[in-house]
């Protein structure tokens, strides 16, 4: 099943970035995005903004 974090984890690998990269970009910390991207915690609306638009 894809979910909202295993889909940001593909897509962040597809532009060749570290989670920190990404977190600098989407103005959050890196843990933050690790929490993403492990479905322990949801995007913010602006952070989903951010993702549509990568």
């Amino acid at each position: 099943m894809c979910t909202t974090g295993s889909r940001l984890r593909e897509e962040r690998m597809n532009f060749k970035l570290t989670q920190s990269e990404l977190a600098d970009i989407g103005g959050i910390h890196k843990n933050t995005q690790g929490n993403y991207e492990n479905d322990q915690k949801s995007p913010d609306s602006k952070y989903q903004v951010l993702k549509e638009i990568v």
